[in-house]
């Protein structure tokens, strides 16, 4: 365990999360995590490839941060040890990419008609309700920035005024 089973070091992290917006851990737990923890990365090729042999061989509908994860976790798997792998989004967020693996390429993109094409496949997990009635929001943010790092803190800074 990251933290040695120490509940109260648990506990201090989920209580400055809650009051900062962030903790900070020790370098003893961040060694143990660099030495228990593995990351890669795979290409968008892949992803995509991955998403589309997973949905046809069980019907499950990958989000591309999963399919990836799926990737890293064949390419690290020893057969002795379990592997899990959490889920880390929805697939209809990324819709036009999920699409695209699925099919081919996309010829929408409008959210709704996205949205509609992929409860077509009729998918497990379910589409995600709020997230499909959100599309259906009027938006809230319209506003394109350049790459402008201090165009970006501004609108960031402004952003955190109207919470």
């Amino acid at each position: 365990m990251i933290t040695n089973k120490d509940s109260k070091e648990v506990r201090r992290c989920f209580d400055e999360l809650s009051n900062n917006k962030f903790f900070q851990v020790s370098q003893e737990v961040v060694e143990r995590m660099q030495r228990d923890t593995v990351a890669d990365w795979c290409s968008e090729e892949l992803c995509s490839k991955t998403i589309h042999a997973v949905f046809k061989r069980t019907g499950y509908l990958l989000d591309p941060h999963t399919a990836v994860a799926k990737v890293v976790a064949d390419r690290f798997h020893d057969e002795s040890v379990p592997m899990v792998i959490c889920s880390t989004a929805h697939y209809g967020k990324f819709a036009s990419d999920v699409l695209t693996a699925l099919e081919g390429s996309v010829d929408a993109d409008d959210p709704v008609t996205l949205f509609r094409q992929l409860k077509d496949f009729n998918p497990y997990p379910m589409m995600h309700l709020e997230l499909e009635e959100s599309i259906r929001r009027p938006k809230m943010h319209t506003q394109v920035l350049s790459a402008n790092v201090n165009e970006i803190i501004s609108e960031l800074k402004h952003f955190i005024k109207m919470m």
